[in-house]
């Protein structure tokens, strides 16, 4: 999938997590944490793919061959439950890296998670799959035959899966509306 596509299916995902199951108190730090996140957990997964977003932050000028090579390539473990697992671990212990005290930190690890996991979804509709039991070499794909399948960047996935992904959204802010103000009230300062 392109990147809108998985950054919007981030956002749908997470927006009904807190929309529908509402934190008992959020604070400001939180809610941007929450959004800077999500789009980061949606983005991350492909950071084997030098193409992708992720590369243009770079800390270091060795960390890309040297990322690609522990990754192994395009969807392979960053694309698996090893390494939702293992990113959201890692993303967790950069959290406690960050000293506020207002920070929600397992609000937004679970948030990280949410986006990763949103990605993978949507990688499992393309004609590729995704390898989710890597090192095991198959990849998984629904519907289950890959000629039924999106392909990236193709017509099905701008005209049905983003167009369905951004009605899905609008839908769960109509329909959790309410919780909307239950949230901005309860945020604290």
């Amino acid at each position: 999938m392109l990147q809108r596509t998985h950054d919007l299916g981030a956002v749908t995902v997470v927006s009904y997590r807190i929309l529908a199951f509402p934190p008992a108190s959020m604070t400001w730090e939180t809610l941007v944490g929450v959004g800077i996140v999500t789009i980061l957990g949606a983005m991350i997964p492909d950071i084997d793919n030098v193409a992708s977003p992720a590369w243009r932050h770079r800390l270091l000028p060795w960390e890309g061959k040297m990322t690609r090579e522990f990754l192994q390539g395009h969807r392979h473990i960053s694309h698996s439950i090893i390494g939702v697992v293992l990113f959201t671990f890692v993303f967790g212990l950069l959290l406690q890296l960050i000293p506020l005290s207002n920070l929600d930190h397992g609000l937004l690890q679970q948030t990280f998670l949410w986006g990763y996991l949103s990605h993978l979804l949507t990688d499992s509709l393309t004609i590729q799959g995704v390898p989710w039991l890597y090192p095991i070499p198959f990849k998984f794909g629904f519907p289950p035959l890959a000629f039924l399948r999106v392909k990236t960047g193709g017509w099905v996935e701008k005209l049905v899966v983003f167009p369905g992904l951004l009605i899905a959204t609008i839908w769960i802010f109509y329909t959790f509306r309410s919780n909307i103000a239950v949230i901005y009230r309860g945020l604290q300062l």
